[in-house]
């Protein structure tokens, strides 16, 4: 049923815009750059944007765009001029009335696929684990200083001290 709905629903080539360069560019200035919080930020990054676009529109014409039926869907390969996007081809996938950018999806993924196995290898590096945190609410009759047990939420036990000035019942922040 879905197959026959995608093949039913698949978009054609005259609604292809060619925003995959557009967005590809997008993608990699969220990534690279910081939220902008001045006024003056947010003008630089609102310049950069409207030259990104224009680049991508240039660039989008100059592009060879190719179409393949794929029965279910419609693929577009777009190659763009050389220098631009990184000289690599981009993919969009016209199904359900719609074009994905797959590569779009692709950075996405490998960014945070990087951004863990970065985290990670640092810690590793540094002869520990990430730190991990968690909530424990005291039980009602939890005294400072008092040595209790709990489940993390892999389901290890932690042992930690009931740290002083703080009341039976209380939620404090465990790290372990």
């Amino acid at each position: 049923v879905a197959a026959l709905a995608a093949a039913l629903s698949k978009p054609d080539r005259a609604s292809f815009d060619g925003d995959a360069i557009a967005a590809v560019f997008a993608a990699e200035r969220d990534r690279t750059e910081a939220t902008p919080k001045t006024f003056f930020d947010k003008v630089a990054r609102r310049a950069r944007e409207t030259f990104d676009d224009f680049v991508a529109s240039l660039a989008t014409r100059a592009a060879d765009i190719r179409f393949f039926d794929l029965h279910i869907a419609q693929l577009a390969r777009v190659t763009p001029p050389p220098g631009v996007a990184g000289g690599r081809p981009l993919f969009c996938l016209g199904i359900y009335g719609r074009w994905l950018n797959l590569n779009l999806a692709s950075a996405r993924l490998s960014a945070l696929v990087d951004d863990f196995m970065s985290t990670h290898a640092r810690a590793a590096r540094a002869g520990r684990t990430p730190a991990r945190n968690m909530l424990v609410r005291l039980p009602p009759d939890a005294r400072p200083g008092q040595r209790l047990t709990t489940l993390s939420p892999l389901g290890d036990t932690v042992e930690f001290l009931v740290p002083p000035g703080v009341l039976p019942g209380s939620i404090i922040q465990l790290h372990y």
